[in-house]
């Protein structure tokens, strides 16, 4: 019996340094970083993994939609996504979420001035950028197109030697980052000195020379972002209008065959897309509540990390000095797509933008579906949008 006393003792004795040894490691772990992102690409998926674990950081990362996730902070002020990687104009929301100051010193010297200025609200810095770009360019089809149309009217003109069953262009016709291209090309905005500006003759002409093109039969009306994509990699549509994030994904699928263009000109006036950037944003000071993520920080803005934006993602980095040498890149795509960002508009970010988005998408539809001319459609924008401001929420409290 005082054998199997001894033994009994010594078998608590590990039990108790193995859990305390258990314990003590738990302690000692390092908690993943909890991290929510919107941008919906494989590569940038496998990124954000690589760079991290080459840092030994454990990231806890999920995805989320855009609108979604917009919604999701309005609603919660920020308490469910402490931190987000997300278009900028996200930041607009600053008024309804604790979004974080960024310190200066935290913002690395080899950022682009330009890049900066797309996560400020009102000369505050709430954003780490991380890409720019973000723009609309036009893809086509080398197997049914030689030479991408410099100009709308030539455009049209080539649907005459397309096979039977291939659609001339296809886009995502019923989202307003898209239509944006139209109305500049009219000499629009959206937005004029933070206010809407949607109740006058661009508005009008850009609604009615779009829905135009769907009366004629050169676009389907019903077909979404996922339609559009997989009309143009299945080879059923020659045209292809999207942003610079999908190009590395399309020269997959396509190849050679991929080439990449300027937006084509409507009546001698360019179309201007808008462009943005990705940024890393903190809510309620997360930054400060884990030393990791000043280390997710300097790592976003590293120069291993930014080529890789490039080279992996096919998107424009922020870090100047990897721009410049992008910009002596001389591959036509590299030329195209840099020439497209430099004759875009950076989108603003101001909280009045969501309101406009909405009322836009409302009175774009409107006039398409018969129930507005066009004159009606473009007041009805500016009246939804105004009033949907005048009952916006109070400010942070």
């Amino acid at each position: 019996m005082q054998h199997l006393w001894h033994i009994k003792v010594v078998f608590n004795v590990i039990r108790a340094l193995l859990i305390c040894t258990l314990l003590a490691f738990a302690a000692n772990a390092t908690t993943p970083l909890k991290l929510t992102y919107t941008h919906n690409n494989i590569e940038f998926d496998q990124l954000l993994t690589y760079h991290t674990k080459q840092k030994q950081l454990a990231i806890d990362a999920i995805w989320a939609e855009q609108s979604e996730l917009k919604k999701r902070l309005r609603r919660s002020r920020g308490i469910q996504s402490l931190v987000n990687i997300f278009p900028a104009d996200h930041l607009g929301l600053v008024d309804y979420v604790n979004f974080s100051e960024i310190p200066t010193e935290l913002i690395s010297s080899d950022i682009s001035e330009k890049a900066l200025a797309l996560g400020r609200i009102k000369h505050v810095s709430y954003g780490v950028p991380i890409t720019r770009g973000n723009h609309l360019l036009l893809y086509y089809n080398k197997k049914y197109i030689n030479q991408a149309a410099s100009s709308w009217q030539l455009l049209r003109e080539q649907v005459v030697p397309l096979p039977e069953g291939v659609r001339l262009i296809s886009w995502n016709i019923s989202e307003m980052y898209w239509f944006v291209p139209f109305l500049t090309a009219f000499d629009g905005q959206p937005t004029l000195k933070g206010q809407p500006n949607l109740n006058n003759r661009a508005m009008v002409q850009a609604l009615e020379f779009v829905w135009q093109q769907v009366n004629d039969g050169l676009i389907d009306s019903r077909c979404n972002y996922h339609c559009a994509y997989h009309s143009f990699v299945s080879e059923q549509a020659a045209y292809f209008i999207n942003g610079v994030w999908s190009y590395k994904q399309l020269k997959a699928e396509l190849g050679d065959n991929l080439g990449v263009a300027v937006l084509p000109t409507i009546k001698g006036k360019p179309m201007r897309s808008y462009y943005s950037s990705l940024v890393l944003a903190f809510a309620n000071n997360a930054y400060q509540s884990q030393p990791e993520y000043k280390t997710l920080i300097d790592l976003v803005q590293s120069e291993s990390f930014q080529f890789d934006v490039w080279l992996k993602m096919g998107n424009l980095p922020s870090n100047k000095r990897v721009w410049q040498k992008i910009k002596q890149d001389k591959s036509l795509d590299a030329m195209a797509i840099v020439q497209a960002l430099e004759q875009s508009i950076a989108m603003p970010s101001d909280e009045y933008m969501w309101p406009v988005w909405s009322a836009m998408e409302k009175g774009f539809n409107r006039f398409g579906g018969g129930q507005m001319r066009a004159e009606q459609a473009a007041k009805f924008m500016q009246s939804l949008a105004e009033k949907n401001i005048a009952h916006m929420a109070p400010a942070k409290q």
